[in-house]
């Protein structure tokens, strides 16, 4: 599986992905690189560690003893929603229900 996610020498982080980047993944990532890429840049240690405590920042399923978490996960922990074919928009900011204040003298 080829990824967005850039690695450094050492094979240990990654760089953060861009928003379009995570829209573009498929349904089911795995969680090192590209999981843990979408979230912010986890290393590879942590990002097993994580896994294997339950305490990664999404769901992960483990599959033959590799871990791999949704794309919807992912776009729900980073505030992005899916709409439609599954392309995903940034959630927008909802709505100012508070009734304004008048400033005009009466």
């Amino acid at each position: 599986m080829t990824s967005n996610a850039k690695l450094d020498s050492s094979l240990t982080r990654v760089e953060a992905m861009s928003v379009n980047a995570v829209l573009a993944l498929p349904a089911m990532v795995p969680v090192w690189p590209v999981g843990a890429a979408a979230i912010g840049g986890i290393s590879r240690p942590s990002a097993y560690k994580l896994a294997k405590t339950g305490t990664f920042p999404v769901t992960v399923i483990s599959i033959q003893g590799k871990y791999y978490c949704r794309r919807s996960d992912l776009l729900a922990f980073l505030g992005i929603a899916e709409i439609g074919s599954g392309a995903g928009v940034a959630a927008p900011t909802p709505p100012n229900t508070e009734t304004p204040i008048s400033t005009s003298a009466n």
